[in-house]
């Protein structure tokens, strides 16, 4: 009954180091991305083919070179067609510090009250340079790779909040906020539903 496990509970990455890569081609059990959630952030590239990304109730398509950002707690699936990829979950709140000036930018991302922007394609070259090389460092593991994918991920934040990349700009649309918490609701009911008839 995993494939009915809406929320993942796939522990990503390490207690000192949540971000962990997954490289996806049609022999991967999960080829075929699952209606699936987690509390964790997520990047998608395409490396070939297309992909149909579907992010809460909108869909998107995917070409090669093309980024996903899926922020924290949306609800995802994908169909992949003659398609290589590569996914890297990560808990955004790790980039938290003690006393840090990022930290109120980082809450506002953590409490929903900002979204990241979900596309990036070659239009936008500086954002794709810095993801280019977050994958590259996590697939190598060089010595120092996690201290530079962290502030790798500093600089695309700090590009993120200076391009205003995000979402929904100012005023957040409680509407949809409320439509996903109930469509999340919905899903657990049919899981429980679901075990239950199959036990």
């Amino acid at each position: 009954m995993k494939n009915l496990e809406f929320k993942e509970k796939i522990s990503h990455g390490t207690k000192f180091f949540p971000f962990a890569y997954y490289s996806v081609t049609h022999i991967h059990p999960r080829y075929t991305m699952t209606v699936h959630w987690h509390e964790e952030c997520e990047l998608v590239r395409i490396i070939k083919g297309s992909f149909n990304l579907k992010i809460n109730t909108k869909s998107y398509h995917l070409s090669e070179g093309d980024v996903a950002f899926i922020n924290s707690g949306f609800i995802h699936s994908g169909i992949p067609k003659n398609c290589i990829y590569e996914c890297l979950v990560f808990d955004i709140s790790f980039l938290k510090k003690e006393r840090s000036f990022s930290n109120s930018f980082l809450n506002s991302l953590i409490s929903f009250q900002k979204e990241i922007k979900i596309i990036y394609t070659k239009e936008n070259k500086n954002i794709l340079k810095i993801f280019d090389e977050i994958f590259t460092l996590i697939k190598n593991e060089k010595k120092g790779f996690e201290m530079k994918i962290f502030g790798l991920f500093y600089y695309f934040l700090g590009i993120i909040e200076e391009e205003d990349l995000f979402s929904n700009k100012i005023n957040i649309d409680f509407n949809n906020k409320r439509k996903l918490i109930h469509l999340k609701k919905v899903l657990s009911v049919i899981q429980k539903n679901i075990c239950i008839i199959f036990l």
